[in-house]
């Protein structure tokens, strides 16, 4: 029988908890069987600070404990660019409902996504307003408006969500762990002590 399965794709450099919540709320409000967690290998649209496979353990760490969740090595195994196309593609193959889990600023960067037409026939999207995206100020009834457009123009599949405000970021974390602040309840424990004994992001970025 067909599952219908959310894929959540990211650097996850460092994974952290507003990472989960999304999840969790994806894998309620849309009653998925399960949310797969897909570590970028060499994303083309964004820079990642750790190692792959320090970023695949941590999310693995994280995804713990919870039954809905598991993490696929697909993309960091794979040599060249990590492109959403290609592992929707792979996670369909045994014919399940795929749905690609984003933020609502990445809504409107879909157009310029690798083969974008081609994705958005191959899986329905799932576009959280986070309340902090990315910087952009983004309206409730400019974004249901503007992914009924979407949707119109593009045959797509794309589902206006929300989930609590929770303003964290890899990138915050990061900063706080090389200026030597504390990241508790930032992310797991786990991911925390993981983060310390490998001596991640110790550096400040420059």
């Amino acid at each position: 029988m067909a599952e219908k399965i959310g894929i959540m794709g990211g650097t996850f450099d460092p994974v952290h908890i507003g990472h989960m919540v999304m999840a969790s709320f994806a894998a309620d409000e849309f009653c998925l069987d399960r949310v797969i967690f897909v570590p970028n290998g060499n994303p083309p649209h964004k820079k990642a600070f750790g190692d792959k496979m320090y970023r695949f353990d941590m999310t693995c760490l994280a995804v713990s404990g919870d039954k809905r969740f598991s993490v696929s090595d697909f993309e960091i195994s794979k040599k060249g660019y990590s492109y959403a196309v290609d592992t929707v593609s792979h996670f369909a193959e045994n014919g399940d409902k795929i749905y690609f889990i984003i933020g609502a600023d990445s809504f409107y960067d879909l157009v310029s996504w690798y083969d974008f037409e081609n994705l958005v026939k191959k899986c329905a999207f799932i576009a959280f307003d986070r309340k902090s995206s990315g910087g952009k100020n983004i309206k409730h009834e400019n974004i249901v408006s503007d992914i009924e457009n979407f949707n119109k123009k593009y045959g797509a599949e794309v589902y206006y969500a929300k989930m609590p405000f929770i303003d964290v970021s890899s990138t915050m974390i990061r900063q706080r762990v090389s200026e030597g602040k504390s990241i508790k309840y930032l992310t797991c424990e786990s991911v925390e002590k993981y983060i310390y004994q490998h001596n991640l992001y110790s550096e400040k970025e420059e």
